[in-house]
């Protein structure tokens, strides 16, 4: 993997909306990596702007409001560059390198700010996380062929990030205060683009997949794969509606090894077949 690349974009003509300002990735395993290690631009424009990172191998850690998180595989933090005690780097006892992809993002700093507030800075996103993946393409996109970014595409990433940092908050707060298929609900809304089975969601949850079928079923009125089905016929319908993505790109983003059992997915749930729902 190259060491460090990144990609910056230029705000169009609604650059006071939220947009992607820049995306990137890197490989670190050097102690002396920090974002103290160099200032920051103090402008105006800056300091709109949220970061966000997130670790794909190793591990990485971020000084908070006077607290120390580790930044696993498979999490993310994210915070507004006004927050001006915070900073990130690479833990000193790591030996394992630090691999990453991040973005920054401008004119989301109120919402970051209140999220965090009730959550903190580091989010669970998960090492399946399909809005990791979203940028993990873009900047393969970029890189390649230097396209342009349009303020639709930038401002669905950043409404994308809000999205999952919120059911993240949501979880955490049915967690405490919910029921077994409250909680279960939550989760499989935020994992709805993905495939998983009964027995992964009960492990997840740490119960048996039959208390957990028996659950949801008592308090929502559907087995949990079936409405996990639902709403991943739903998210295929947004996709095909919302982008100009083939449909077989779209069937290896749900983990569809091929065309053929995507639509036959598809059909089964909606009663037709991703290109007749297209063309209505």
């Amino acid at each position: 993997m190259i060491k460090q690349r990144w990609h910056m974009f230029i705000p169009g003509e609604f650059d006071r909306q939220p947009h992607l300002y820049c995306v990137g990735s890197s490989l670190e395993r050097s102690p002396a990596y920090s974002s103290k290690a160099w200032a920051l631009p103090d402008s105006a424009a800056a300091r709109q702007r949220c970061v966000l990172q997130y670790t794909i191998e190793g591990c990485g850690a971020i000084s908070y409001q006077g607290n120390v998180y580790r930044v696993e595989t498979g999490k993310a933090f994210v915070f507004p560059r006004t927050v001006s005690d915070a900073f990130y780097y690479y833990p000193l006892r790591e030996k394992a390198p630090w691999r990453f992809v991040f973005c920054e993002v401008c004119n989301l700093n109120d919402a970051v700010e209140q999220l965090n507030a009730r959550h903190g800075p580091v989010y669970e996103f998960g090492q399946e996380s399909f809005l990791i993946q979203k940028l993990l393409a873009l900047l393969e996109r970029q890189t390649q062929k230097n396209a342009m970014l349009s303020c639709r595409e930038s401002f669905r990433i950043c409404s994308d990030i809000l999205e999952e940092m919120d059911r993240i908050v949501e979880l955490k707060d049915s967690a405490c205060n919910g029921s077994l298929a409250t909680v279960a609900r939550d989760l499989i809304f935020r994992r709805r683009e993905e495939d998983f089975s009964l027995s992964d969601l009960a492990e997840k949850l740490g119960v048996t997949p039959e208390h957990l079928c028996r659950e949801f079923r008592r308090e929502l009125g559907v087995p949990p794969k079936q409405y996990h089905n639902q709403l991943r016929a739903k998210a295929m319908q947004e996709w095909l509606v919302n982008s100009s993505t083939p449909t077989k790109q779209i069937a290896r983003q749900f983990g569809f090894e091929n065309t053929t059992n995507f639509i036959a997915f598809f059909k089964k749930h909606t009663g037709i077949t991703p290109g007749e729902f297209r063309q209505r």
